[in-house]
């Protein structure tokens, strides 16, 4: 998860235009509040990203966002969703880990860790 300095909807749109992707808005009190993705490009596998502005972070609705996000996953018939996280960002990787992530390798070139979760 990054720290947000703005959602708004106006963003969401051009984040939304792809056609190889899935994107999920999490809405409180009509204000966007963050958003996650699926992200295919050909794969059979999807990338996860989630977003939550930093506001609302420390809420649990990351952990919320994610779990729901993993269901439309496993509901699109995927076996498996992989996901970085850069090392530094430790809350976002105790929650990948607490969902059932697992270590893939880390990237040192980048400073990120790649996770993947079975969906089956």
């Amino acid at each position: 998860m990054n720290n947000s300095e703005h959602i708004n909807r106006k963003k969401l749109k051009n984040i939304c235009s792809g056609k190889k992707e899935h994107y999920y808005v999490m809405i409180l009190d009509n204000q966007i509040i963050g958003y996650s993705m699926l992200r295919f490009f050909g794969y059979k596998i999807p990338s996860y990203g989630c977003c939550i502005h930093k506001n609302y972070q420390e809420r649990d609705y990351g952990n919320i966002l994610t779990k729901w996000t993993l269901e439309r996953a496993k509901e699109m018939g995927c076996e498996k969703v992989i996901l970085k996280v850069y090392k530094d960002n430790i809350k976002a990787f105790n929650l990948y880990k607490k969902i059932g992530f697992e270590i893939e390798c880390e990237i040192p070139e980048t400073n990120e860790i790649k996770m993947f979760k079975k969906l089956v």
